[in-house]
């Protein structure tokens, strides 16, 4: 068969007419494609969306204002989420205390508790409106083992300047380091929440975490 259409696509007169049938099908679909794009950026989702990673599903609520529930349900996890999750979710099976640090909205808490049933997970998220839609898409999932946590891990425990846009809603670039929120928006608020130390959380919980996951917008460095 590939000498066949070898030989097919060394005659001149048909090369010529297919290569211009498929360039023109590639632009035609390059333009649907664009055009697509510009009508789903118009139109966020407004409601329960219903993720896949591997074989683990799960619901995320989206209020046309949440990246990752909108983008699962239009164009499903990249490639390189879907190996990050992937990963994630093979060491929570081997875990039994697990730390979200920058839980956002719930994705990767959500991952393990449904990875490991057994384990238990603490999803900190400083955030207020990330943290209330954390905390309505663990029980929308009906997860018993996520305790969701206001508050901010640190290297110091006290107050600490927290980085909002003042456009308010979810955030997925909230960060105490008031460069990285500048980077998106010139809107920043800035307002103090509660901020503690692993050591001392581990301490106030009499616990330790045997997985830590941390996302915390450059507040790693």
């Amino acid at each position: 068969m590939k000498a066949i259409l070898k030989k097919i696509r060394a005659t001149a007169f048909i090369n010529y007419i297919f290569r211009h049938l498929f360039r023109y099908l590639f632009r035609v679909t390059n333009y649907f494609m664009n055009f697509v794009r510009k009508i789903i950026s118009r139109w966020p989702v407004n409601g329960v969306v219903l993720c896949h990673v591997n074989d683990i599903n799960f619901k995320m609520l989206c209020k046309e204002d949440e990246p990752i529930a909108n983008g699962s349900f239009y164009w499903g996890f990249t490639k390189l989420s879907l190996l990050e999750l992937t990963i994630f979710s093979r060491v929570c099976q081997r875990s039994l205390n697990i730390a979200d640090i920058g839980a956002n909205v719930g994705l990767y808490s959500i991952i393990g508790a449904l990875s490991n049933p057994k384990a238990k997970i603490t999803a900190f998220e400083p955030g207020i409106e990330n943290y209330n839609r954390l905390q309505h898409n663990v029980e929308l999932n009906g997860i018993r083992n996520i305790s969701v946590e206001n508050v901010a891990l640190s290297d110091t425990t006290g107050d600490l300047a927290f980085n909002e846009s003042e456009d308010g809603g979810i955030s997925v670039f909230s960060s105490a380091k008031r460069e990285q929120v500048e980077l998106f928006t010139e809107n920043v608020k800035q307002r103090l929440v509660e901020s503690i130390t692993l050591d001392d959380w581990c301490k106030r919980v009499k616990e330790q975490f045997d997985l830590i996951k941390i996302d915390v917008e450059l507040f790693e460095y």
